[in-house]
């Protein structure tokens, strides 16, 4: 059985990229209760906010990302560039050292502990796509759909597209964001048939498209492992893109506070930028519309 989880990161924020994920896996049994045993143990996978949190949050999602990162690639990136090769701007430093805080030794160690684990237990991690779309990007593609949910969507499209690569029963699980419940128009302009509804509730709509059950369901990160797995590299992939333009304008600005991007906090870094004169003229590249 094939088992694909997405998920993304930087829906909110003004500042920073948008970035989403598919993680796909052959196993024969639902990852989440089958592993389950060997959380915290040899890996920890779950809800991002939740790896991410406290004092070695960082290095507890890059150690757990790269590992698995090095499961599927057998190396690892060795720069900004390496592992985010869409993320341009002046602000993202290419050469920008990955990883950042985690030691290389003890990723590989995990990751061979994974594959150990995975060779016993009869599981295959197949493929992890991703992406990561800049506030340039994202506003030209504002200017198209207007809409930012419908951008997110579009972004995401060829992530659900391309999970029908593989000849065999398949459950696709999208984390789901906001009150929508509707995806049928969504999904056969997506893979341009007919996509047969199962049910469509609040919290959790489920449909079929060939050997495909695709479900968009609230709060999947917490769930579906595939999709805790795709939601750490979305946060992964956000995380090493705000260090580096973080680095990028404290260089100018010694004493700016760090930021997130998010709303509030993004509009007092832009007063700060603008009461350093460096806030640039044209901001389109720098500031996302919505």
């Amino acid at each position: 059985m094939i088992y694909s989880g997405i998920d993304e990161a930087g829906l909110g924020p003004i500042l920073g990229p948008y970035c989403a994920t598919r993680v796909t896996f052959k196993s024969p049994k639902p990852l989440m209760d089958y592993l389950q045993p060997y959380q915290k143990k040899i890996f920890y996978v779950n809800d991002s906010k939740k790896v991410y949190l406290g004092v070695n949050g960082l290095k507890r999602l890059e150690l757990n990302v790269l590992s698995f990162y090095y499961l599927i690639n057998k190396n690892l990136p060795q720069n900004l560039q390496g592992f985010i090769p869409t993320l341009k701007g002046e602000w993202y430093n290419a050469s920008q050292t990955i990883p950042v805080i985690a030691n290389k030794e003890e990723i590989i160690e995990q990751a061979n502990s994974i594959a150990k684990l995975f060779n016993k237990l009869d599981i295959d991690l197949i493929e992890i796509k991703r992406s990561a779309v800049t506030a340039m990007n994202f506003n030209k593609l504002l200017d198209i759909w207007e809409n930012k949910a419908t951008v997110c969507q579009e972004i995401i499209k060829p992530l659900i597209r391309s999970s029908s690569n593989y000849n065999q029963d398949h459950t696709l699980i999208i984390d789901k964001q906001g009150g929508r419940k509707f995806y049928q128009d969504f999904l056969e302009s997506t893979f341009n048939q007919q996509i047969d509804i199962k049910f469509e509730e609040n919290n959790h709509s489920k449909y079929s498209c060939a050997n495909i059950d695709i479900n968009f369901q609230a709060k999947a990160d917490s769930s579906s492992f595939a999709v805790a797995l795709a939601s750490m590299f979305s946060k992964y992939m956000r995380e090493l893109a705000m260090i580096s333009f973080n680095n990028y304008w404290q260089i100018k600005i010694p004493n700016i506070k760090r930021t997130a991007g998010y709303y509030t906090d993004g509009i007092r870094f832009l007063k700060e930028l603008e009461n350093a004169g460096l806030k640039p003229r044209d901001t389109k590249n720098l500031i996302r519309k919505k």
